[in-house]
């Protein structure tokens, strides 16, 4: 059974390729693997596509998205795509540190 995540195993970039142009976003608590989408992504804005999941379909993709409003403020959108249909929004989340 996966345990909870503890403060330093929040969702991070575990390894950049700079030479593959690759980055690999972790997140817990299952081991999940993806890929900056270079593309997607642009300045205040970062978007990870599914590339393996530990304990779900492969066939499935997933897209984690993080729209970041400040230094204090983003916004996580999680998105899934069944085999052969198009994403839909699966969560979205309005994180803001109410202080420093």
């Amino acid at each position: 059974m996966n345990q909870p995540c503890s403060d330093e195993e929040r969702p991070e970039i575990v390894r950049c390729n700079p030479i593959r142009e690759v980055c690999r976003l972790k997140l817990c608590p299952t081991v999940n693997r993806y890929t900056l989408n270079q593309q997607m992504s642009k300045p205040g804005m970062l978007v990870f596509e599914s590339e393996q999941f530990e304990n779900f379909d492969n066939k499935w993709r997933a897209k984690e998205r993080y729209e970041i409003a400040s230094t204090d403020e983003f916004v996580e959108i999680f998105e899934l795509a069944p085999p052969g249909k198009p994403f839909a929004v699966y969560s979205r989340n309005h994180f803001k540190r109410v202080r420093k």
